[in-house]
């Protein structure tokens, strides 16, 4: 068996795909797991030997322009450009079973993937709902602008073609049912990998004194915010 899992995004903060293919690489499935260029895979991921990881450059014009007219345009072809690679990389991939994609961004994401393996009757393609393109987009752009409405259009269509959708909240999965009208939706809430335990508290200390060290802090009474 074969699994594909798509994140359109820095591959190396996408720790919920990531978790995916290492639960499917886990089971004896082959992955080829293909996002963008940018942080580093976790070793313990990419030294899997069931996991081939593919990363493409990404296309950042749209992020130097300022006026949201121009926006558009310049992020349409950011899209094309990057659409295209993912199209090329999918495309030389062996036949998969099943192809779990992120989303957003939804364009061109599911679109490209969906017309390069997701379209053959014997793979079964999956949406994993991290949150919602066309409301990023309307954040730049405006509830009413013409690219938001056809980027609600389009994710919508593309969701309904999925053979399952999964999504981060109940609250998510009402919408995407009520409002999109989408079938077959999952809630699998985001949790740390095993990996991830409480340190007794003799090891948080020496921890905490370590931490401290490297960043200069007096040994003395701290706070400290950690953010994601």
């Amino acid at each position: 068996m074969r699994a594909v899992v798509v994140a359109l995004a820095d591959l190396g903060r996408c720790a919920r795909m990531q978790y995916h293919a290492r639960a499917f690489a886990d089971a004896g499935v082959s992955v080829d797991l293909v996002g963008l260029e940018g942080t580093p895979v976790p070793r313990t991921l990419s030294e899997l030997p069931g996991i081939a990881i593919h990363r493409l450059t990404p296309s950042t014009s749209r992020y130097a322009v300022v006026s949201s007219m121009a926006y558009s345009s310049v992020a349409l072809g950011d899209a094309l450009r990057i659409g295209v690679r993912l199209w090329r990389c999918l495309r030389s991939l062996e036949r998969p079973d099943v192809v779990i994609v992120q989303n957003p961004p939804a364009f061109p994401t599911l679109l490209v993937t969906w017309l390069a393996v997701g379209i053959s009757r014997n793979v079964r393609f999956v949406v994993d709902w991290h949150n919602l393109g066309y409301t990023l987009l309307q954040k730049r752009l405006g509830r009413w602008h013409p690219a938001v409405r056809a980027a609600r259009w389009l994710e919508r269509r593309e969701g309904q073609r999925a053979h399952a959708n999964l999504c981060v909240s109940r609250g998510m999965a009402t919408f995407l049912e009520r409002r999109f009208g989408l079938r077959h939706v999952h809630v699998l809430y985001d949790r740390p990998a095993s990996g991830f335990v409480s340190l007794e508290p003799h090891a948080r200390e020496k921890f905490r004194q370590i931490l401290f060290g490297r960043m200069g802090v007096r040994n003395e009474p701290t706070g400290f915010i950690v953010c994601p």
